[in-house]
C-alpha cells in the first residue's frame, strides 16, 4: 500500500500506525506500507519508519523508479514460511512426534515473541543479541528463513550501531516474521490433526 503522508483527515503516519495496531491486535502478518511525500528531507524517511512504514517514496516518482523500489521489497527467499522436512528427519517420520514438536515450537515462538516485545531498549544491545540468538535457534529447526534473516539483521544492528529507531524497526520486523511463523505452524498443526 502507498500512503500519502499528508492526506487530509487521517495522514499517512496515522493510517500506518492504525494498520500496524490492527495487525498486532489481530496477530496478522504485516502488509507493506510505503510513505509518499514531497518532503525529501532525511528526517522524513526516519519519520515514516517510526510510524511503521517499510520505506518512503518521494514525489515526483516515475514508473521505472517505482517499479525498482517495489521489486526491492520482494522477499528474496521463497514464499514458504517454514519447512517441516527437518522435523521429519528428527522424528523418523513419526506423525505424533512431529505434531508434538510443532505444538512445542508454536508455544516457544509465542513466548519468545512476548519476551521480545517486553524487552526494554535500556537493557542494551547484548539483551537483543541474546534474544535474537534464542529465536534463531528455534527457527532453524524448521528452516524458517524469513525469521532467521530477521534475527540476523537484529544481531548485525546490535553489533554495529545500536540505534533506537533502527532497533524498533528491526524488532517490529522480527515480531511480524514470528507472527507469520505462528500462523503457518497453526495451519500445519491443523493439517496434521486432520491426517
Amino acid at each position: 500500500m502507498i500512503a500519502d503522508c499528508n492526506m487530509p483527515l487521517m495522514n499517512g503516519y496515522e493510517l500506518t500506525r492504525a494498520i500496524r495496531q490492527t495487525e498486532h491486535d489481530e496477530q496478522r502478518p504485516p502488509c507493506t506500507v510505503l510513505g509518499f511525500t514531497a518532503n525529501a528531507q532525511p528526517e522524513e524517511k526516519q519519520r515514516c519508519l517510526q510510524a511503521g512504514m517499510n520505506d518512503c517514496l518521494f514525489k515526483p516518482i516515475g514508473l521505472t523508479t517505482l517499479s525498482q523500489r517495489l521489486e526491492a521489497l520482494k522477499p528474496i527467499i521463497d514464499d514458504q514460511t517454514f519447512n517441516v522436512d527437518g522435523l521429519q528427519l528428527l522424528t523418523g517420520g513419526d506423525p505424533k512426534l512431529v505434531q508434538r514438536l510443532l505444538v512445542e515450537l508454536l508455544n516457544s515462538n509465542r513466548l519468545d515473541r512476548q519476551e521480545l516485545l517486553a524487552l526494554p531498549p535500556a537493557n542494551g544491545p547484548q539483551a537483543f543479541i541474546d534474544m535474537a540468538h534464542k529465536i534463531k535457534g528455534a527457527a532453524r529447526i524448521v528452516q524458517a528463513s524469513r525469521l532467521i534473516d530477521g534475527c540476523e539483521a537484529l544481531e548485525r544492528l546490535c553489533h554495529e550501531d545500536f540505534c533506537l529507531d533502527q532497533l524498533e524497526a528491526r524488532s517490529k520486523g522480527l515480531e511480524h516474521a514470528m507472527l507469520e511463523l505462528e500462523q503457518a505452524l497453526q495451519r500445519q498443526i491443523r493439517h496434521h490433526s486432520n491426517v
